[in-house]
């Protein structure tokens, strides 16, 4: 597993000194490779660091939104299937759904910013505030099986 170019590593070196157990333990669970874990959540370090498992079809990026988290960073990477993830500072877009601390999320509307090509074998990770819109269709709707690691921020 690779991490995709988009992967700001200056922040990356900042989080993980400051939480390196949690994040350690995300690596960790990378690197064994149990992909075969049932959908839902699982911890890895607590609830400081948890596994989400989802499975759905890719979807016209009409019907997704952006998103954003405010207490914790996402490790994205897929499982299989493929979908494009698009990647935005947010200037400029108004808010579709307000915060909900009890998902940590807030929704966007907008387009703009770039997409990246996710496939299995490569992650993505998204920071606390940083837009990010997960589950885009590349050319057809497919199946998609993903792993996203919640790191508490």
């Amino acid at each position: 597993m690779q991490p995709d170019a988009s992967v700001n590593k200056r922040r990356l070196a900042v989080e993980y000194h400051e939480h390196k157990q949690r994040w350690d333990a995300a690596f960790a669970f990378i690197r064994k490779g149990d992909f075969l874990l049932p959908v839902g959540d699982h911890e890895l370090d607590g609830k400081d660091a948890f596994v989400r498992v989802v499975e759905y079809d890719s979807n016209d990026p009409s019907k997704v939104f952006y998103e954003t988290h405010r207490q914790h960073a996402d490790i994205q990477f897929l499982v299989s299937g493929e979908e494009l993830i698009g990647q935005s500072d947010l200037s400029g877009a108004s808010v579709k759904e307000v915060y909900d601390e009890a998902k940590d999320l807030e929704l966007y509307n907008g387009t703009g910013g770039r997409n990246l090509l996710a496939k299995p074998g490569t992650f993505f990770i998204f920071f606390a505030g940083e837009g990010h819109r997960p589950g885009m269709k590349v050319n057809e709707s497919v199946p998609v099986r993903k792993m996203v690691i919640k790191v508490r921020d």
